[in-house]
């Protein structure tokens, strides 16, 4: 059988995390995030600086379980806890004055995961 989990040590162990945040404070969002982390890498695709600006409204915290791209603009101010950013994208966000925090950080600041918004 073919493996078709993760194979970055990294994100092993932010599935594992996740998993853990999800059962300890019955936080679906986070059971929710493992998943898309789980699937295989060619299913994976980049979000969109747009997809944020369109689906997110200013002062939400939104989880990206993929790598933020740049492609189009960023006018509201939002936290985004990402698996990772381009060089470009992060540029825009923080001229936006947009928070870029890991999923690690923002599972520690809001580990009930209220008000938390899954943009893939």
């Amino acid at each position: 059988m073919v493996h078709t989990g993760p194979e970055d040590l990294q994100v092993i162990r932010l599935t594992r995390l996740l998993d853990k945040a999800a059962s300890k404070n019955k936080a679906g969002a986070w059971k929710r995030v493992a998943e898309l982390l789980r699937k295989r890498a060619r299913i994976k695709h980049g979000v969109n600086l747009y997809s944020l600006e369109q689906h997110c409204k200013a002062g939400e915290t939104a989880v990206v379980p993929v790598r933020v791209l740049s492609l189009g603009k960023i006018t509201k101010k939002l936290t985004i806890a990402a698996l990772s950013v381009s060089k470009p994208a992060a540029k825009k966000l923080a001229a936006a004055g947009c928070t870029v925090i890991s999923i690690p950080q923002l599972i520690e600041q809001n580990p009930s995961a209220k008000g938390v918004k899954i943009i893939i």
